[in-house]
């Protein structure tokens, strides 16, 4: 008995050290022993949060937020935090429990996706957006149903102009081409393709930008799936009004990133649809 006893706190000891190890993470708090021990990780989610040091009092109001939310699917939550500073783990309430934090020197928006993963399925969320866990727990039930697409909460579309050029949009009579991935799931298996070096050529857009990385991983997955993405019509909210989308520039962005996407993938991948589910 003492003998695999012995086994099994050396198996977890051995585990947070690898953990340790991956590239910059820190284990804030620890995740499901149990989870890891006994089950497998794909029946579960991941919630992955991208931050910056100064969102720091958001980012912690949504730590704690998550942390209150009943989610019984949820394997960890994964912070990419663009900052090499450690004052995040001197902030963050002992009460919050399987937290892992990845430190991410890369500054732009390009490096969101750099959090090592554990399980397929991955619920990306920014910081300032708060959903109930209920809502996301029956959400994930309808990825696993369409793992090959985006199932998400904010839908957008693209306009053609008469002159040819694209240009981004909201809703068009009620069609989407387009989920925002800051409140969505998608697989993780898309990430390795997202910073790829086939890829390159678009992800030093988003970082000349310093935006329209959301839209890249649409163009990715669509290009690789071809299949319609879901939109999840459910109550959400947002905290704060100082994200990317407030600044002046913003659309111009948007609109520069999905010409530009369009010449480099040769065609367009999105692909219209009104697939829509109300929770």
């Amino acid at each position: 008995m003492e003998r695999s006893k012995s086994y099994v706190l050396l198996f977890i000891f051995l585990y947070f050290f690898i953990l340790f190890l991956v590239s910059g993470t820190v284990i804030a708090s620890a995740p499901h022993i149990s989870t890891t021990l006994n089950l497998k990780i794909n029946y579960f989610f991941t919630i992955l949060i991208n931050s910056f040091e100064k969102r720091l009092s958001i980012l912690l109001d949504s730590l704690d937020f998550w942390n209150q939310q009943r989610m019984m699917h949820l394997y960890e939550i994964v912070v990419n935090y663009n900052s090499d500073s450690q004052t995040l783990l001197t902030k963050m309430p002992k009460n919050l429990t399987n937290v892992r934090i990845f430190f991410n020197n890369e500054t732009t928006m390009s490096g969101r996706f750099r959090a090592p993963i554990f399980t397929n399925a991955i619920f990306n969320v920014d910081d300032d957006i708060r959903i109930s866990g209920d809502v996301i727990e029956k959400s994930f039930k309808v990825w696993e149903k369409n793992e090959d697409c985006i199932v998400g909460f904010i839908p957008r579309n693209y306009v053609k102009k008469k002159n040819g050029d694209l240009k981004y949009s909201y809703l068009v009579k009620n069609y989407f081409s387009i989920i925002l991935i800051g409140a969505s799931f998608f697989h993780k298996k898309y990430i390795s393709i997202y910073y790829s070096p086939e890829n390159e050529i678009n992800l030093k857009i988003v970082r000349t930008l310093n935006n329209c990385d959301d839209l890249l991983m649409n163009f990715v997955i669509s290009n690789f799936t071809h299949h319609e993405n879901i939109w999840i019509s459910a109550k959400f909210s947002h905290i704060s009004k100082s994200g990317q989308s407030t600044l002046k520039a913003h659309d111009e962005k948007r609109h520069k990133c999905m010409n530009q996407f369009f010449w480099n993938f040769g065609y367009m991948p999105l692909i219209l649809s009104k697939n829509k589910i109300i929770l």
